[in-house]
């Protein structure tokens, strides 16, 4: 199979895509329910240690060894996404203190999704 990009980049634009598609289900989801949006901080965390875990695993499943490595790369990316999207879109909102409350989870969560994704390789 010819692969044009690495796992890592692989991984992460798959994490990307089901993040997108998870918020557009969560957006549809409270569109047309009663629930409240207070749940909307808790439910977009989820989303985002979600497609970090995935886009891990998918990396180190498709690199087939260092899955601590690679999953921990996939998260970095989703981190630098992040921050950029938060200062170029919503620089008054950004704080330092709220990426490092994402920091550590994300970066774990990555990791964890690596070695996951190592560990259920054929």
């Amino acid at each position: 199979m010819l692969r044009i990009f690495s796992p890592v980049i692989n991984g992460f634009m798959k994490g990307i895509m089901l993040a997108i598609v998870l918020s557009l289900i969560s957006a549809l989801t409270l569109h047309f329910t009663s629930l409240s949006e207070s749940t909307l901080p808790g439910l977009a965390l989820a989303i985002l240690l979600f497609s970090v875990f995935m886009g891990g695993w998918w990396a180190a499943r498709q690199a087939g060894s260092h899955g601590l490595l690679n999953g921990t790369k996939v998260a970095f990316l989703f981190i630098v996404l992040s921050l950029i999207i938060t200062i170029v879109f919503l620089p008054g909102h950004f704080t330092w203190l709220g990426c490092l409350f994402k920091l550590l989870p994300v970066l774990l969560v990555g990791a964890a999704g690596g070695m996951l994704g190592v560990a259920t390789r054929n």
